[in-house]
């Protein structure tokens, strides 16, 4: 704590202070300090695990230009991509 003293920018410790560590949800994301998941709004742990998978594809796919491209750096073989794909319905 004496660290986050030194590094404050007053006297007065803010949650912007605290390191990620232990204050993950602090007003830090309101200021693009930190990059989180949103909560899913799905109430089964598969459905979350489904939902935050098209989420990584679709961004992935977004970000590169081939699928090929995408699939290396999702780490999945090309195939698993398009099962994926298939199964999430993104074409």
């Amino acid at each position: 704590m004496e660290g986050v003293f030194h590094f404050s920018s007053s006297h007065i410790i803010q949650p912007m202070d605290l390191p990620d560590l232990l204050d993950p949800y602090t007003e830090k994301e309101q200021y693009g300090l930190i990059k989180s998941t949103p909560p899913l709004n799905v109430s089964t742990l598969k459905e979350n695990v489904d939902a935050y998978e098209q989420k990584l594809i679709k961004d992935q796919l977004q970000e590169t230009p081939s699928h090929a491209e995408a699939a290396r750096l999702l780490g999945i073989s090309r195939q698993t991509l398009h099962n994926k794909l298939q199964k999430y319905g993104i074409v």
